[in-house]
């Protein structure tokens, strides 16, 4: 008898950690379902975060060459401009040579018209004067 009860100790024994270890695989397969389920969503968003990712990529590709072609067209521009710049800084310098040489030919002719002045005026005198000695002699 006293075998039949070290028996029946140890079989309640073992029904209770059974029972135990049963309890403790439900809880771990709950806890193995929440850590999958946080798996499968954290897969989720990362999956979403690469295609959100390649979207962006894609985008800013795209923007990228858009800039590129602006650019090139705005150098384009630019060159063109610094032509024309070249160009009227000649035309202006040409100009400018102009100007002067106008401006040493206004001077050269108001010299001139100065010394015609003069000569006027002297001409002018000796004709009031030959007309005094004709109105001496006449008189």
């Amino acid at each position: 008898m006293g075998e039949n009860a070290a028996l029946g100790d140890e079989m309640r024994t073992a029904q209770e950690n059974l029972r135990l270890s049963s309890g403790t695989l439900n809880k771990l397969q709950v806890e193995f379902k929440t850590v999958c389920a946080e798996y499968d969503d954290t897969k989720r968003k990362l999956q979403e975060t690469e295609t959100a990712w390649k979207q962006l990529r894609s985008e800013s590709d795209s923007k990228a060459g858009t800039m590129a072609n602006e650019i090139q067209r705005l150098n384009q521009i630019i060159e063109k401009k610094n032509n024309e710049i070249r160009a009227l800084g000649g035309e202006v310098q040409e100009a400018q040579e102009n100007i002067r040489l106008s401006s040493q030919q206004a001077q050269r002719l108001s010299a001139e018209l100065n010394d015609y002045r003069n000569k006027f005026g002297q001409t002018t005198q000796e004709i009031d004067t030959y007309k005094q000695k004709i109105q001496n002699l006449l008189g």
